[in-house]
């Protein structure tokens, strides 16, 4: 049975802005208003009723009802659900197998270490993309490195079998030449960078799956996947010892273009080709050095 949040000061500390935020994200619409005291907002076939405003007298038990509908699409319990409402300035990136609760089992020490390099690995390789995109070829190194600095991590709720790599990002600002806003807007840039790198590679890994070619994983590089993203992605998927590897992708309400919310999933037979395509990479950086 899941846990779910009843005390009304608790309710009341979830803010509209973290529920229409977290709502966005998962690529809800607002479709109405009521009366000037709700927002109305539609998702998988669900309606919510947002108040706009903590003041009003039933503010707790709307919110009660919000969470209760989520909790009823996402199947996972309010807590988890809440945890990520609060992550409202942050784009999160949740790894690992995701098991049911109660299922499962914990990682061992050495594993978790494992885990959590490769997953540090995954996010170093998307921030040196990402500096190239964005034409930040000198002091690559530098930036990566601050930006890894901010970078925070949070175990799964259910088990430790998943962790969530939190990344703060910065409202956008008017003077985007100062040195802070061009940080600021490289540091927009990582995530996206991965989740497109990924999603490429997932293309490619379906694609090559069927006629049996590993020539478009060299192409697939062009979006940002690099050797060490598919090297980092086989040890995490190695070290949980699971028949498949999720990726979770939440994006941050102070982005200007909101991002809805993604999932990847590789299973066994993507992993083994995503080994072909690290060696595939790899080949043609070879082959353009010579």
């Amino acid at each position: 049975m899941r846990a779910r949040i009843t005390d009304s000061s608790a309710l009341r500390n979830i803010s509209p802005a973290q529920i229409t935020a977290y709502l966005r994200g998962r690529g809800a619409r607002q479709v109405g208003e009521l009366s000037g005291r709700a927002a109305i907002w539609s998702w998988q076939d669900e309606e919510f009723l947002v108040p706009v405003a903590v003041k009003f007298g039933d503010y707790a038990y709307r919110v009660a009802d919000i969470l209760a509908a989520l909790e009823k699409i996402e199947k996972r319990s309010q807590l988890a659900i809440v945890a990520d409402m609060r992550l409202r300035d942050f784009d999160v990136v949740r790894i690992g197998c995701f098991p049911q609760e109660g299922e499962g089992e914990t990682l061992g020490l050495a594993q978790a270490v494992d885990f959590l390099g490769h997953a540090r690995d995954l996010l170093m390789a998307a921030t040196i993309a990402a500096a190239h995109k964005v034409c930040y070829r000198d002091g690559t190194s530098r930036l990566a490195e601050e930006f890894l600095k901010s970078v925070r991590i949070a175990w799964g709720e259910c088990c430790c079998c998943a962790v969530r790599l939190v990344v703060p990002i910065e409202p956008a600002r008017e003077n985007v030449d100062a040195p802070f806003e061009k940080y600021a807007l490289y540091a927009q840039s990582v995530v996206p960078t991965l989740h497109e790198s990924l999603e490429a590679l997932y293309l490619t890994v379906q694609k090559a799956s069927q006629d049996g070619s590993i020539e478009d994983f060299a192409k697939a590089a062009a979006q940002g996947l690099t050797a060490n993203m598919c090297d980092a992605l086989a040890g995490m998927y190695m070290d949980l010892g699971a028949k498949r590897l999720e990726i979770q992708f939440a994006y941050s309400a102070n982005r200007c273009q909101p991002r809805p919310c993604a999932r990847i999933c590789l299973e066994t037979a993507s992993i083994l080709l995503i080994k072909s395509a690290s060696r595939a990479i790899r080949a043609k950086k070879s082959k353009a050095r010579a």
